[in-house]
């Protein structure tokens, strides 16, 4: 073991997302307007199970329009009341939610444009929830007045820690209103229509624009003109974040606001939308099951998904705005989280950066859409809580946040990073032909999309090491890392190009796959050569065809261990060194992995989808040539990994083993000491099936 340098340790904390945090977040939503009216003791009862729990954070008011204005103008505060100041009394902090993620009927009956219209025209009558136009005046009009009210009325409570504007921003409107927005959107990025007609290259059936409002988003004829509305939506999330932040801040100017992200869900870009919000918070539900034959697959996304949030906004630790501490109901089957798996999840995000987690939700509803999903306090109430495993897990799970609460505010310096693009991920699954869409639910691992389970397989490598690896937009600055992954860029900029070469040229070693670099912003093809934008002078090759054989098709190559699959790049090369070679098919003996010394540095290109064995050996050899600091020279057990968190000269490890059976860390001549049990462990770390523990590292 050679723990993180000096250098990677960052000289002072980060910012946490409450102000003034003393501990780790450990709260949830909390709905007790849905409890009031039947059981009128129950924020007493509730009081008592938060404090023998440990949970010392809520969030309230998320979708209590109606319980909050039961009527247009007419407003009943007294219930909110009670719980700001019972939670007060408690000495949790409170997070705020505006109510505008679930319309009240009499507003959705009584102004009929705040209602969303679908692609087909239709305005229904009543849907779930975020079903309100982005753009309606008389909407922005009723959430001015309950937001100001809000804000007048709790903006100076000693409870009030946070916003949280809505809820899980998405969806989209196609009404009159919308397209409007949408025809100046587009007005004012092309600037003329004839710009406009080549970025979507309308000239392909006829469907060159005569006007603005022809760019129709429901017809499939362009690829280009669909990522732009879905670009067009973001902006949409952007502006709505911003017109609710603003009524806030006005008010309340000292108090963090923030909205909850979805994790990587399609066609939202959180990169974006991170730059306007003062803390990330993200909804996380890996739904680990270790009884799957492919669990561990799917646990390495998860911390880089992780990294991905760290990373959105340099400077500040991120949250868990919700997770689950049972079963999710969207699980088919719905099986029991096994022991140790919440406790394994949670500091998982911990290890990655969060500085808190919260749960949706406090205490289960017993009817609506969610009535099955496991919470705090489940049906069977609260007299038996106290008796539960969910409470036992709970409790001790409280009591490691208080013990590693020196962590707050730490975070770490990666000398590896890894772009991630959201955009390109749309534009693939855009284009007709690629075979990439998102995959049906898997019954047994949560959904991971084509895109992200490519990048995992290049995070994966350095995670098994113990290397941390930054996951970057690409408008990051890459000169600080040794070692950058471009995994399935399919939309390269000139900027961006130019960047790349210089890092390289200066000495960086790029690895990228297959399909980097193949379209411009508008999802145009790049003529000249692929890897395009000049690319293929870094890379010392051009690729002539692309053979996509099919999802999960072997590919024989020779050169590494195993195999590739589903795609082979035909590559033209010159001067380049080659590491493997296909060994099948007419192209037998063409390259399937090269490695090209451009200026100072190295640009290695991987054209074919490698197995674990094969990206494990070439990731080995990339290392060992790298002067990349490497904690762990082999590779960790399988499901194992170590990252970390520090500040100024301290230190911690944070040692996780997702599988089922026990396995031992070499530690060479460093100590560990167990922050929980002040336990010192020198030369050797015991880790049991499925444990994850803190440690200080000296």
């Amino acid at each position: 073991m050679k723990p993180i340098p000096l250098s990677m340790i960052p000289r002072t904390r980060s910012k946490t997302p409450f102000k003034d945090q003393k501990t780790l977040i450990h709260g949830g939503d909390y709905n007790p307007e849905q409890w009031l009216s039947v059981n009128p003791q129950i924020l007493q009862e509730d009081m008592e199970l938060m404090q023998k729990t440990g949970i010392n954070s809520v969030t309230i008011g998320v979708f209590s329009w109606s319980a909050l204005e039961p009527s247009e103008g007419k407003f009943d505060f007294s219930w909110m009341d009670r719980v700001m100041d019972q939670q007060a009394r408690l000495g949790n902090r409170v997070i705020l939610s505006t109510p505008t993620a679930a319309i009240p009927a009499w507003l959705a009956e009584k102004y009929p444009e705040v209602r969303r219209v679908d692609p087909r025209g239709y305005r229904p009558p009543m849907t779930n929830r975020q079903h309100h136009c982005w753009t309606s005046p008389i909407f922005r009009q009723r959430v001015r007045i309950i937001n100001t009210q809000l804000a007048e009325r709790y903006g100076h409570h000693p409870a009030l820690s946070m916003w949280h504007v809505s809820n899980e921003l998405c969806g989209q409107c196609f009404c009159e209103l919308c397209r409007r927005s949408w025809s100046e959107w587009l007005e004012k990025r092309f600037g003329s229509l004839q710009a406009m007609n080549e970025a979507h290259w309308a000239c392909f059936w006829s469907k060159q624009a005569t006007e603005w409002r022809h760019a129709e988003p429901t017809c499939g004829y362009s690829d280009g003109l669909l990522l732009n509305w879905l670009r067009f939506c973001n902006d949409q999330y952007a502006q709505w974040y911003q017109f609710e932040s603003d009524i806030l801040r006005r008010i309340t100017p000292s108090i963090p606001i923030t909205t909850n992200f979805m994790s990587t869900v399609y066609g939202i870009d959180y990169q974006s939308l991170a730059k306007v919000v003062d803390v990330v918070a993200d909804d996380q539900y890996p739904n680990y099951d270790p009884q799957h034959p492919r669990y561990l697959e799917a646990v390495p996304y998860w911390s880089l998904k992780q990294d991905l949030y760290r990373c959105m906004k340099p400077g500040h630790t991120f949250m868990l705005m919700e997770s689950c501490p049972g079963v999710m109901q969207s699980r088919t089957p719905m099986k029991v989280k096994r022991p140790n798996i919440h406790r394994l999840e949670m500091l998982q995000a911990i290890a990655h950066g969060a500085d808190g987690t919260c749960y949706f939700q406090f205490r289960a509803g017993r009817g609506g859409m969610e009535k099955m999903h496991g919470a705090v306090v489940e049906h069977w109430g609260t007299q038996r809580h106290f008796q539960t495993r969910r409470f036992r897990e709970l409790r001790e799970l409280s009591d490691t946040y208080e013990k590693i609460k020196p962590i707050l505010g730490t975070s770490i310096c990666p000398q590896v990073a890894l772009i991630y693009d959201s955009q390109s991920s749309w534009a693939q699954q855009l284009t007709p032909g690629l075979g990439i869409d998102n995959p049906p639910r898997n019954t047994n691992l949560r959904e991971i999309r084509y895109y992200d389970a490519v990048a995992t397989e290049y995070y994966e490598p350095f995670w098994r090491h113990g290397i941390p690896v930054d996951v970057i937009p690409n408008d990051r600055n890459l000169s600080a890392y040794r070692i950058v992954v471009l995994p399935m860029h399919w939309i390269m900029t000139p900027d961006f190009a130019r960047r790349l070469r210089e890092y390289v040229h200066q000495g960086g070693i790029l690895i990228a796959t297959w399909d980097t670099a193949m379209a411009d912003e508008h999802n145009r093809m790049l003529v000249g050569g692929w890897p395009g934008e000049g690319l293929t002078d870094v890379f010392g090759g051009w690729i002539e065809e692309v053979d996509r054989v099919g999802n999960g098709v072997p590919i024989a190559i020779d050169g590494l261990p195993g195999s590739g699959s589903e795609i082979a790049t035909l590559m033209h090369t010159n001067g380049v060194e080659v590491l493997a070679r296909f060994a099948q098919d007419f192209y037998r003996g063409m390259p399937a992995v090269t490695r090209f010394r451009c200026g100072s540095g190295q640009a290695y290109y991987v054209g074919t989808r490698l197995n674990q064995q094969a990206r494990q050996a070439l990731f080995e050899m990339i290392l060992r040539e790298s002067s990349c600091h490497i904690p762990f020279q082999d590779p960790l057990p399988e499901g194992v990994t170590v990252q970390w968190r520090g500040v100024c000269e301290t230190l911690f490890a944070f040692a996780m083993n997702f599988s089922s059976q026990p396995h031992q860390i070499g530690l060479g001549s460093f100590k560990l000491t167990d922050v929980e049990t002040r336990t010192i462990y020198e030369n050797c770390l015991p880790l049991g099936p499925l444990q994850a523990r803190v440690f200080e590292v000296s």
